[in-house]
């Protein structure tokens, strides 16, 4: 589709704790980290093969249930609430991570294919130890969430803590709203929410500006990223931000804190 004209995230490569948390973070103001997480295994294993990234995955698996997302291939992705607001559009399963992987796997080779996520799980309690060998030494004292699935979108929403995403296979594109935005987003405001959390009633991808005039001015308010297999966004609290997976397959986890405290 036609991508408008974002402005850039400034970039930053080979940050320091000392300068992430003594300067940017109090800016609150969105950056780009390219090659966070190159010395991650995981990142390795993703820009090998998909079925590296898997194999790797699994070798830490105990066997826990995961929480899966399924979407018709109608909903092309988009995660988000049935036509008439009565509820969502997709269906919530458990499912053994193994076979969820292999999966998705199966699903890189089929031109129809449902959408599928896992969103938000603590590695502790289903893959122990991968953080062990895949960790970071600006969050010592923070268990990470894992988010896996194949070609999803996330509609715009904000999180109420500061949040620091890294990319760990395929490509991630961010697409930010400073918080002054939120009247122009057109925030629902009802207490059934895809992902638990506030978010706009606008399609990105298709506005209706119509229906939705203000979006205009948070476009041009907006500014995009796209993140490589290693690659972190920081994302300050109550920033916006619709999130496209654009692989067949992707991988990411986020470390979530205060950034007060």
């Amino acid at each position: 589709e036609k991508t408008p004209a974002y402005s850039r995230l400034p970039e930053y490569s080979d940050i320091s704790a000392e300068q992430f948390f003594n300067v940017i973070v109090p800016a609150q103001q969105p950056i780009v980290s390219r090659g966070f997480a190159k010395n991650w295994p995981l990142v390795a294993a993703a820009k090998h093969t998909p079925q590296a990234f898997v194999a790797y995955l699994k070798r830490f698996y105990n066997g826990n249930k995961a929480s899966i997302l399924l979407g018709h291939p109608d909903i092309k992705g988009r995660f988000f609430y049935n036509e008439d607001m009565t509820g969502v559009n997709y269906i919530k399963g458990e499912e053994r991570l193994d076979l969820y992987l292999d999966r998705l796997l199966d699903l890189m080779n089929k031109e129809i294919y449902p959408a599928a996520s896992i969103q938000n799980i603590l590695p502790s309690y289903i893959l122990p130890g991968l953080t062990d060998e895949n960790s970071s030494d600006f969050f010592p004292d923070i268990e990470p969430r894992l988010w896996l699935g194949n070609q999803a979108v996330v509609s715009a929403h904000y999180d109420s803590s500061d949040n620091l995403a890294c990319a760990v296979a395929g490509r991630r594109r961010f697409v930010l709203f400073p918080p002054g935005q939120v009247a122009n987003l057109y925030p629902v405001s009802l207490n059934l929410t895809p992902a638990g959390a506030s978010v706009s009633l606008v399609n990105l991808h298709d506005p209706d500006f119509d229906r939705y005039p203000l979006f205009k001015t948070a476009l041009e308010n907006a500014c995009s990223a796209e993140l490589y297999p290693g690659d972190a966004i920081f994302i300050p609290m109550l920033w916006w931000h619709h999130v496209d997976s654009l692989e067949k397959l992707n991988g990411l986890i986020n470390y979530w804190w205060n950034g007060s405290a």
